[in-house]
């Protein structure tokens, strides 16, 4: 094998990993989305229910303030379902027939290095572009992890009240 031969190996079996590890950061996210929701389901019931418990029967309307911490638990279970909802535009691999029909079906067969290069600059593009969804559900989950924070804080303040 040739050093031009042993980089482009090394080039396009990192192109792969790169990919690999995108699909295994997005779902440690949308692990730790299904942990938010079931947290904030839990503290929902509890302190919603406590909040519930401490009020006079006279008074078993909703206050705006439970409305303002059931608003933040819906917020909470929306913003995790959009993180959780796999995208149908994610690209983690190359379909083997658009494979065969690009390098193989033709007159002259691509060469291995060539077929190397593509590859890997596909990946890297492809890369790229997880990489702009993958910032859009990690900033959708910080929102929704701050919407869980001020639903204990308004739960815990009506408690207090």
């Amino acid at each position: 094998m040739t050093d031009l031969a042993a980089v482009e190996a090394a080039i396009y079996d990192q192109s792969f990993r790169a990919l690999d590890e995108q699909a295994r950061v997005i779902d440690a996210l949308r692990t730790r989305a299904g942990a938010l929701v079931a947290g904030a389901s839990v503290a929902t019931a509890v302190l919603g229910g406590l909040a519930g418990a401490t009020r006079p029967a006279t008074h078993a309307r909703l206050d705006p303030a439970s409305w303002v911490a059931i608003g933040l638990f819906v917020s909470v279970v929306l913003l995790t379902l959009f993180v959780v909802t796999p995208r149908t535009n994610t690209a983690l691999a190359h379909h083997p027939d658009l494979l065969v029909r690009t390098y193989l079906n033709r007159e002259q067969p691509v060469s291995l290095g060539a077929y190397r290069r593509a590859i890997a600059f596909y990946n890297g593009r492809n890369f790229d572009a997880n990489a702009r969804q993958l910032r859009a559900l990690d900033a959708t989950f910080a929102v929704a992890s701050v919407c869980l924070g001020c639903e204990l804080v308004v739960w815990l303040w009506i408690l207090a009240s």
